[in-house]
C-alpha cells in the first residue's frame, strides 16, 4: 500500500463515518490509543493528519512525521494544540470553525433564558412539590427578554446567528467586535455596535462568542466584571472558562 492521502488519528481508529464519506480519498485510520511509536509507524509519510478528539500525543506524533504539512481537526478551536510550535515546523493547522454555529447559537438563547428565569431552581422546586420555594427570583420584577439589552462580544459565525434569532424576542441586541465587519453583514444581524466598556456597563445580558487564543485568554478580569450591572445574566457557550479567569 502506498502513502495515503491522509491519516485519521482517532480513538479506536475510526472517526464519525469518515470511511463512508471519503470518496476517492485514500484514508488510513490510526488508533490514537496505541503507543506513540506505533502511531508514528502507521502514519508513515502522510502529508495530512486529520485528528478526532484532543489526543495528548498529537504534537509528538506530528514532530515525527517528516512529510506532514497540514493538520485538520474536528474541533472548532485549536487552543488544545500548540499551533505556534507546529507552524515553526512548517505545519499548518485548520479547525472545523462554524460547523456547529447553528446549534451553539440556539443553545446560547436556551442558556440565556434558563439563567434569566432560573429554570433549574424552578424545575427542582416543582419536582420537590414545593412550588416556587427556594426560587431566587424577585417577583416584583419582569424576568423577560422584552426591552432588555443583550450584549454580544463577538459577531462572527455564532454571534451573528444569535443576534438574528433574538430579533423575535423583542430585545435590543448590541455587540462589540475587534474586527472591521462589513456594514451589510452587520445590518443583516440587526445588532448595533457599541464600545466594549459601554456594552458591559449597559447590557442586561452579556454573551461571549470568541475563540480562546492569546488575544482572548484572560479577557474577563475583575475590571470587566466590575463594569457590569449588579443584576446580570451571562452566557459563555463558545468561550472556554479560562477566557474569564482573573489576572
Amino acid at each position: 500500500m502506498g502513502t495515503p492521502d491522509a491519516v485519521v488519528l482517532s480513538r479506536g481508529g475510526r472517526a464519525m463515518g469518515l470511511a463512508e464519506q471519503a470518496g476517492a480519498l485514500e484514508l488510513c485510520f490510526v488508533d490514537n490509543g496505541l503507543p506513540l511509536d506505533e502511531q508514528v509507524a502507521q502514519c508513515g509519510e502522510t502529508p495530512v493528519l486529520i485528528i478526532s478528539g484532543k489526543p495528548d500525543t498529537a504534537l509528538e506524533v506530528a514532530r515525527r512525521l517528516p512529510k506532514l504539512v497540514l493538520i485538520q481537526t474536528f474541533t472548532v478551536g485549536t487552543d488544545w494544540i500548540d499551533v505556534k510550535a507546529l507552524a515553526a515546523m512548517g505545519i499548518q493547522v485548520s479547525d472545523n470553525n462554524g460547523a456547529n454555529a447553528v446549534a451553539v447559537a440556539e443553545q446560547t438563547i436556551a442558556l440565556i433564558y434558563s439563567v434569566y428565569q432560573k429554570l433549574d431552581q424552578q424545575f427542582n422546586s416543582a419536582k420537590a412539590g414545593i412550588w416556587l420555594e427556594g426560587v431566587d427570583l424577585a417577583w416584583d420584577e419582569f424576568h423577560t427578554l422584552e426591552n432588555k439589552r443583550v450584549g454580544l462580544i463577538g459577531l462572527g459565525r455564532i454571534g451573528s446567528r444569535v443576534a438574528k434569532r433574538l430579533a423575535g424576542w423583542e430585545c435590543e441586541v448590541v455587540f462589540h467586535d475587534t474586527a472591521d465587519l462589513d456594514e451589510e453583514y452587520v445590518a443583516a444581524t440587526g445588532a448595533r455596535r457599541l464600545g466594549y466598556d459601554e456594552l458591559l456597563q449597559t447590557s442586561d445580558v452579556v454573551s461571549l462568542h470568541v475563540p480562546l487564543n492569546r488575544l482572548t485568554r484572560g479577557m474577563f478580569t475583575d475590571r470587566e466584571f466590575g463594569l457590569m450591572k449588579k443584576k446580570l445574566s451571562s452566557s459563555t457557550p463558545a468561550a472556554v472558562p479560562s477566557s474569564m479567569r482573573p489576572r
